[in-house]
């Protein structure tokens, strides 16, 4: 900023912050509301809603005529949904001997 009228002139500064990526954390600070609409993020949620959507209106289409409940489809998965890695309930000891991460009550290994 000492810059600012000395070797960079307003103009010149302006032109600078009017012309910086959308996407940028300076565009963010000047901006945020605008900002968080020009990250591909937003695009994506909203490509996947979309998608869910359409999903539900063929299933519902394709059970029309049959006389049956459509079927719920899979959503479209998501970045932030974790993936469960198990399906039915475990035991602890059976984790541990599944995983070979011990859990014996001397400490030991497997």
């Amino acid at each position: 900023m000492n810059d600012v009228g000395r070797s960079l002139s307003w103009g010149a500064l302006s032109s600078f912050l009017s012309a910086t990526d959308p996407g940028s954390a300076l565009a963010a600070e000047i901006n945020p509301d605008v900002a968080e609409w020009s990250t591909t993020f937003k695009t994506n949620v909203l490509l996947a809603d979309i998608y869910d959507a359409l999903r539900q209106f063929n299933a519902t289409m394709a059970a029309k005529g049959s006389g049956k409940r459509p079927q719920k489809p899979k959503p479209y998965p998501r970045p932030w949904q974790r993936k469960k890695h198990f399906t039915k309930k475990m035991r602890i000891k059976d984790w541990f001997k599944l995983t070979g991460t011990g859990g014996d009550s001397n400490g030991g290994g497997t």
